[in-house]
């Protein structure tokens, strides 16, 4: 069976306050559910009645192969407009974290690029150094999305939803947890696993972590790792 890669969409679309948006919006789910390896993740759709609407949405994030971003009037421009610009940056955070991450922002609703230049949580994001593509219509849009996310997503190694949990684990030993400490809970928790033994520790260390992350076997796994921990770092807080 084919593997789906999941698309999140972060809009502001709106059927009274904003139809053009919602139109473009449901023609790209249309689109992108229609095409065999692509999923869309979007709230309209997806979210059900008694869903913890927050959390969920941050798991999509999480666990999300690329990202669509439409960049509206509503979006941006309204004075109360963050969460949009909110998931922008969670969402670049992930490409920091893993370049392999596909991000692909869209000026719609006549938005050019000036708009995002003063505005005070998009401005930095730097989205301007990805496609935005002003000047096609929206059909024209929504094709190069579908297009592009199918040959950006096509043949890359399919990513582990715990990926990211996976470097900031990594992260943490590499900064705070001495070399000998690392080694010595890899030996006494792990030396019968031949998973991944040409890492190096920290990285080796982080994969089991994250691999057995809903066992209680972790949860000592933290605490001796932790107790060679540097400082008041609090290694085992952050793990």
């Amino acid at each position: 069976m084919t593997t789906r890669s999941r698309i999140f969409i972060s809009h502001s679309a709106h059927p009274v306050d904003e139809p053009a948006t919602q139109k473009f919006l449901t023609a790209l789910v249309k689109a992108l559910a229609a095409t065999p390896d692509l999923e869309p993740l979007v709230d309209q759709q997806d979210l059900q009645p008694g869903d913890v609407w927050l959390q969920q949405l941050y798991a999509w994030m999480g666990v999300c192969d690329a990202a669509v971003i439409l960049l509206s009037p509503r979006a941006i421009l309204r004075s109360n407009a963050t969460w949009v610009p909110r998931e922008t940056n969670l969402l670049l955070w992930r490409k920091a974290l893993d370049p392999r991450f596909v991000v692909i922002p869209v000026l719609i609703g006549g938005l050019q690029p000036g708009d995002l230049q003063d505005h005070p949580f998009i401005a930095d994001a730097r989205l301007t150094d990805l496609q935005l593509a002003p000047a096609l219509t929206d059909l024209q849009k929504r094709s190069r999305i579908v297009q592009a996310l199918r040959d950006k997503l096509a043949g890359s190694p399919q990513r582990r939803v715990f990926d990211p949990l996976r470097v900031l684990v990594e992260d943490c030993l590499q900064r705070y947890a001495p070399q000998a400490s690392v080694s010595a809970t890899l030996g006494q928790h792990y030396a019968a696993d031949a998973w991944l033994p040409y890492q190096q520790p920290h990285q080796n260390l982080s994969h089991k972590m994250v691999r057995q992350a809903v066992a209680d076997t972790v949860d000592p796994v933290i605490r001796d790792v932790s107790a060679g921990s540097q400082g008041d770092a609090k290694l085992g807080a952050l793990v």
